[in-house]
């Protein structure tokens, strides 16, 4: 089971309604930016099935969701520890037990700073295993691919084929592109003529009787996902065996077109999966190597 961060902090203005006006703001506005009484509460061992709870949807919470500075970070090693001691002294009936606001937490109750430090982390970020794109040299476009590029091995590891299938491609394509724009050929035109005549040789060896690679356009954003991996290859950005499974993942992708999976007879399942963040994979190195780390 997955919980991001605002589902807990969701969790705990209704597991512990001390504010119940300001609480009632949420999820309409955002959640407020505090609950007062339940920063001064003291909890006794009614709350005792509250407090687990909350406990055991932070060990929910992926770590790479749970970014917080190293004060911080501290703050909620601390008042998860309050808590889960807390109840060990519950669960030895010891009725006299309080969870109560600590001065080492500038006198604020552990749930409520667990309720402050949670509304700061993000819903989603990558996962630390993530490849960090450095040759992209745009940050906000370099954190939204490497979201991409989790989601995808996240739903291959959670059985979502066609959700893997189809992220994998689509950064593919988002990657060529801008490594396109951020390398442009020299002669734009005469590449893409070069890529399509081996596009058409290489279609009509496997088979297919009328390939069309499609005209030239100036602007590489009206390129198709075919004409991107053809000019790149071409300029040498990624190898011919790159290319190659990345035309796979092109076929693959365009499974999700209605009547396309029934026409081919192909549907996208955890070979296609595989193969599409294999195409990814290759597309990156090949992309670290020929481009290096241009950013900042």
């Amino acid at each position: 089971m997955r919980i991001v961060p605002s589902q807990v902090v969701a969790f705990i203005l209704k597991a512990f309604p001390f504010d119940r006006q300001l609480a009632q703001l949420y999820p309409t506005m955002k959640p407020p930016e505090g609950l007062p009484k339940l920063k001064e509460a003291v909890l006794d061992m009614s709350w005792r099935a509250q407090t687990a709870a909350l406990l055991d949807l932070l060990a929910a919470v992926p770590g790479e969701l749970l970014i917080l500075a190293p004060d911080a970070q501290a703050e909620f090693v601390i008042s998860t520890s309050i808590i889960r001691d807390k109840i060990q002294e519950w669960d030895q009936n010891r009725l006299d037990a309080r969870l109560r606001p600590t001065e080492v937490l500038g006198n604020e109750n552990p749930v409520h700073a667990l309720y402050r430090l949670l509304k700061a982390c993000p819903d989603e970020a990558p996962e630390t295993t993530t490849p960090d794109l450095q040759f992209v040299a745009d940050v906000e476009f370099r954190a939204s691919l490497r979201l991409d590029i989790s989601g995808a091995h996240r739903a291959l590891s959670h059985g979502e084929w066609k959700g893997a299938t189809v992220l994998a491609g689509s950064v593919i394509e988002a990657l060529l592109l801008w490594a396109i724009q951020a390398r442009p050929p020299a002669d734009s035109k005469t590449i893409f003529e070069r890529a399509g005549a081996i596009y058409d040789a290489r279609e009509k060896a496997d088979g297919n009787a009328s390939p069309s690679f499609g005209k030239y356009e100036p602007s590489p954003t009206r390129w198709s996902f075919a004409q991107l991996i053809g000019v790149a290859e071409q300029v040498a950005l990624i190898t011919k065996h790159t290319a190659k499974a990345a035309n796979l993942t092109r076929g693959y992708r365009n499974l999700i077109h209605s009547g396309a999976a029934e026409r081919k007879a192909v549907v996208c399942g955890i070979d296609t999966a595989h193969s599409a963040l294999g195409a990814l994979q290759a597309t990156i190195r090949d992309l670290t190597k020929n481009l290096g780390a241009t950013a900042p």
